[in-house]
């Protein structure tokens, strides 16, 4: 995904977590104020979004009197319509803000939990190789915060995504951590070369050149490699899950869950509002929960925890705020006009 995922609001987001992080000491609470950080931030344009969408409620049927006076006139019913918008204050963009912002926020928070799980798995690795006795973080039945909460994800990365990870954060590692990285990357290669060249005889060709390959790296390179690869590294945490994958599916399927309800809720309003559900507001209702499911099993676990606390707080905000601002309007109403 290129630059949707790995972005300057993608770093912001890290930092900003990891500066939670610094004072908490735990990375699952960590991103749980962050997500109530963006909430807050966010409230203001959800207030103004759901002001405008109840204020088109209490004037619909002055819109459904000005679409039928002028059903044969589109241009006088554009008209008479901006007037009234105009005159009740009523701002139709107003309403879009919020959803038109979900995506950005999307594909940002999933570039920056894969950053973050990736740095962090790769300074894992890192400590356990300098013979650190460390556990990756655990939340609750998740073994790895840092891996998908997902019955098919193994509870460390393989040496593929972790050569992935080494790669592709090459520039926000220090240089001690990357080198270190690279060293398991290249002594994982070594024993996979030496494993590889054991079975080979010198009467081919093939064999006789890969033999003397093989013998032109220096001893105590092939002997670190034997106990710095990386499956002999990851091996006690591997082994200290024996039997266990990561995760069990719960929160994807909590992500994918609240997202339906919170894009539900906002399709009920739409309805209301305009007295019909479009149809690529329902293709939305589906299509949304399903991407967020679907990241929510390929990243790390604090994706789905980011998502599932927003979606939760949104439900919740938007009643109380459907109360409040139907209150307040309904006053609005039953005030006497000024003369």
């Amino acid at each position: 995904m290129g630059f949707l995922t790995d972005n300057f609001i993608s770093s912001f987001f890290v930092s900003v977590i990891n500066f939670f992080y610094s004072f908490t000491g735990d990375y699952v609470v960590s991103m749980l104020l962050f997500a109530l950080a963006v909430r807050i931030v966010l409230l203001p344009l959800d207030i103004k979004s759901k002001k405008s969408t109840l204020k088109t409620q209490l004037v619909q049927p002055k819109i459904n009197a000005i679409k039928q006076r002028y059903k044969n006139d589109p241009e006088k019913q554009s008209i008479a319509l901006r007037n009234l918008y105009k005159e009740e204050n009523i701002k139709m963009s107003a309403g879009c803000l919020p959803m038109l912002l979900q995506l950005p926020i999307l594909f940002a928070m999933f570039g920056a939990i894969r950053q973050l799980a990736d740095t962090q798995s790769i300074q894992l690795v890192v400590g356990l190789a300098n013979g650190q006795e460390i556990m990756p973080p655990s939340f609750m039945w998740i073994r790895n915060i840092w891996q998908a909460d997902a019955g098919h994800v193994a509870v460390m990365p393989s040496f593929a995504e972790f050569t992935n990870a080494v790669n592709a954060c090459a520039g926000k590692l220090d240089a001690a951590t990357l080198a270190a990285a690279k060293n398991v990357v290249n002594l994982t290669a070594v024993n996979s070369f030496a494993g590889a060249t054991a079975t080979l005889t010198d009467a081919t060709l093939l064999g006789g050149m890969f033999s003397e390959a093989y013998a032109s790296i220096p001893a105590d390179v092939v002997a670190s490699a034997a106990g710095m690869n990386f499956n002999t590294v990851v091996a006690p945490v591997l082994e200290a899950h024996a039997g266990f994958n990561n995760g069990y599916y719960v929160l994807p399927f909590l992500a994918f869950g609240t997202q339906w309800a919170a894009t539900r809720q906002q399709t009920k309003q739409q309805a209301m509002t305009t007295g019909s559900i479009g149809d690529s507001n329902m293709m939305m209702e589906w299509l949304m929960p399903l991407m967020i499911g679907w990241f929510a099993m390929t990243t790390g676990s604090l994706f789905a925890v980011y998502w599932v606390f927003g979606n939760l707080w949104m439900l919740g905000q938007n009643i109380i705020m459907n109360m409040i601002i139907k209150k307040k309007l309904a006053e609005q109403a039953n005030q006497p006009a000024k003369k």
